[in-house]
């Protein structure tokens, strides 16, 4: 195995261990700073891409409850095709077609953990483990 390919495998393992609780803080600092009225740079830094795109995941889901509801498929149209005008615009800008499918798939998979991180129920105090605090062992002999 070469050094990129473990490289790869590495950032991986990273990405599904701690990108998951980013998003979800992510999330609660912005309902945070949107409760306590303190929305700064720091809540919606890096959010723009991802909220445009999650619009379009909701108008996507509209499209469908108006399908499935009346039969209309105008909604549905027109949020597909703004995702294919996202896609296209994105691929000429970079000059290739991978960066893009990347960020929608990487998208897809950030916009429903940053959303249950925006509507999960804030912790009280006492909620949080101990075991996160570490106090040393009176009972422990230091060895050297």
């Amino acid at each position: 195995m070469s050094r990129f390919q473990r490289s790869k495998i590495d950032s991986w393992q990273k990405y599904v261990a701690g990108d998951k609780l980013v998003e979800y803080a992510r999330g609660q600092l912005l309902r945070y700073g949107l409760r306590h009225r303190c929305v700064g740079r720091l809540h919606l830094e890096g959010l723009d891409r991802l909220a445009v795109f999650a619009a379009l995941v909701v108008a996507l889901l509209a499209g469908v409850i108006v399908l499935v509801a009346t039969g209309k498929v105008t909604l549905l149209l027109i949020a597909l095709a703004a995702l294919a005008v996202l896609f296209v615009v994105f691929a000429a800008k970079t000059g290739n077609v991978r960066k893009p499918a990347y960020y929608f798939l990487e998208w897809a998979i950030h916009v429903p953990m940053f959303i249950r991180g925006f509507s999960m129920r804030p912790r009280t105090p006492a909620e949080y483990p101990l075991s996160t605090t570490r106090r040393p062992d009176p009972q422990r002999r230091k060895t050297r």
